[in-house]
């Protein structure tokens, strides 16, 4: 008999998607761009920053945060504890997590699964 084959999830990326503030907001103008899969264990640690934070900065892909004379600044854990304080820390976070939240354009067909 052969041996049935394990199961691992798909590590390909889904694309990205872009986290934006809106006007009035004190972090309007920041864009974040970061991979579209991402464990659900920071989601489930997005209250704890200690958890959440390093996994999730490894996933951005861009951001656009430059210092005083306009030069990037790559993001990091060290970039978010220099930059932004616990509020924009947290909006950040929960801008992030309703962007995951949204569905992507255009909607494709919903899946049940099968009934027994």
């Amino acid at each position: 008999m052969a041996k049935k084959k394990g199961f691992r999830p798909s590590r390909v990326s889904d694309g990205t998607l872009t986290v934006r503030f809106d006007v009035g907001h004190r972090l309007h103008g920041l864009e974040i761009e970061i991979e579209r899969r991402v464990p659900i264990g920071i989601v489930l640690n997005a209250n704890d920053l200690t958890k959440a934070l390093p996994p999730l900065i490894k996933r951005i892909v861009s951001w656009n945060l430059t210092d005083d004379d306009d030069n990037p600044i790559p993001p990091s854990v060290e970039a978010f504890g220099d930059e932004f304080d616990i509020e924009e820390t947290s909006a950040i976070i929960g801008a992030w997590q309703e962007a995951m939240t949204q569905p992507g354009a255009p909607l494709g067909p919903q899946s049940a699964a099968p009934s027994s």
